[in-house]
């Protein structure tokens, strides 16, 4: 995986996981359009590097996680990946899946996020396969 993806992955984890309000954001909120900024807000741009954009909605409860890099990143690595041809800020470096419920309790939201932040990690993209 690209290291300054990586690197923009965790601090966008730390960004949210800091905030109760983000943390529940992304188990309840079910009405955001797909393709829409889920997280962080777009003043966070250029000191977090990376954002969450809303997929699409599936099956029961869930809904698909986008993970992109922002083109006014201040990482100068963020800035070289988004520059190679095909990609962009609108690639999706890593997807996941996360159950959505309005009634989940602060731990269980919390537990779904760090478990959609893995998921994130765990399928990112090499900067090999992000050139194909």
């Amino acid at each position: 995986m690209a290291s300054a993806a990586k690197k923009a992955l965790e601090a966008l984890k730390t960004h949210v996981m800091g905030s109760p309000s983000r943390i529940n954001k992304l188990v309840t909120d079910t009405a955001a359009n797909a393709g829409t900024r889920a997280t962080p807000a777009k003043t966070h741009d250029a000191s977090i590097g990376a954002r969450i954009d809303w997929g699409t909605k599936l099956a029961g409860d869930k809904r698909l996680l986008k993970f992109q890099l922002n083109s006014n990143a201040s990482d100068s690595g963020v800035k070289r990946l988004i520059k190679v041809p095909k990609r962009g800020s609108h690639y999706d470096w890593s997807e996941t899946q996360i159950k959505q419920n309005a009634n989940s309790t602060p731990e269980e939201a919390k537990a779904e996020v760090e478990r959609a932040f893995a998921a994130l990690k765990a399928a990112m993209k090499t900067e090999d396969e992000a050139k194909k």
